[in-house]
């Protein structure tokens, strides 16, 4: 993979019509994929650190695709140029709004890898919505 992106950016349409920043990690040929990782950050955290890069592209590496996303009010998805009208820094739409995000999140995931697995991990502020969630 030396020289290229491990990862596939996407700016997809999540709930309330929010464009959200999305990195889709999947393994490189010719290794199967077996699971799917759905992956939150915490609050005032973003998706493009290095940390984020690393860790995902050695899981995926390891046959378990990773989708990612900057959640409402961070990363791209609140400043990045093809953010939503009405998207800002620390606009997050609150708990329940952060919870249909997550919800939408693992459907998406589902969505791209039929049949496998999904697994869901957050940390810090995530790690609270997906124990609510559950």
């Amino acid at each position: 993979m030396a020289g290229t992106q491990p990862y596939e950016e996407l700016w997809l349409e999540g709930p309330a019509n929010t464009n959200i920043y999305t990195r889709v990690f999947t393994p490189p040929q010719p290794t199967p994929t077996r699971a799917v990782l759905v992956y939150v950050h915490g609050y005032i955290d973003h998706i493009s650190g290095q940390y984020y890069t690393e860790d995902h592209t050695a899981i995926a590496q390891r046959g378990i695709a990773v989708l990612t996303y900057d959640q409402r009010g961070f990363g791209k998805t609140a400043l990045g140029e093809a953010r939503s009208p009405g998207s800002k820094y620390g606009r997050t739409g609150g708990g329940d709004t952060r919870l249909r995000d997550v919800e939408w999140a693992v459907k998406e995931a589902s969505s791209r890898f039929k049949d496998l697995p999904i697994f869901l991990m957050g940390f810090s502020m995530a790690s609270l919505h997906i124990l609510v969630q559950l």
